[in-house]
């Protein structure tokens, strides 16, 4: 089973990312943990996840600060990650692809689109032997990490701490 983690804030546009990965036969049987960074922890990553799909300006963390965290991790630094955006400039490109994103697509897209992306990160990505499993302290700092960062960005961003976090809410 293809493990994709989307990290996105417009309900519409993850349900219509997870409509097209799922109706995808070439992507075979999918789990997708969906919503914002807390989603890695609703199941999604009991294994590191094939592909990452993000968009970059949510309101609760910045999908840039995502992918540099992600690329920072030992356990995930591998992962491909796709970022889905409306920031359409050459700059935004760029900027994500210096930091280590592996594909940028701009909305509005189509699922076939979203698809072909998808599937050539995932290709792309394939470890040539066994990859490790991660073990749960190696998932637990990551993610602890990952709260630091959210809430890091809501201080700086909204003067505030979040209402809930989203990760701790999933996870427990």
């Amino acid at each position: 089973m293809r493990r994709v983690l989307l990290v996105e804030d417009s309900a519409s546009m993850r349900a219509f990312v997870r409509t097209a990965l799922e109706s995808a036969a070439a992507l075979g049987e999918l789990e997708i943990a969906r919503h914002r960074v807390a989603s890695t922890r609703s199941g999604c990553c009991r294994a590191a996840p094939g592909l990452v799909i993000t968009d970059i300006n949510m309101p609760d963390i910045n999908g840039l600060e995502l992918i540099s965290f992600i690329k920072k991790s030992e356990a995930h630094k591998g992962t491909p990650i796709l970022i889905i955006s409306t920031a359409s400039s050459e700059r935004d490109r760029d900027r994500g692809m210096l930091l280590g994103a592996s594909g940028y697509l701009v909305k509005p897209f189509t699922a076939e689109s979203l698809v072909q992306h998808a599937l050539e990160q995932i290709e792309r990505s394939r470890p040539r032997g066994r990859m490790p499993e991660i073990t749960d302290k190696a998932r637990e700092e990551f993610f602890s990490e990952a709260q630091e960062i959210i809430e890091t960005l809501s201080r700086n961003l909204l003067g505030s701490t979040p209402r809930k976090s989203p990760v701790k809410k999933t996870l427990r």
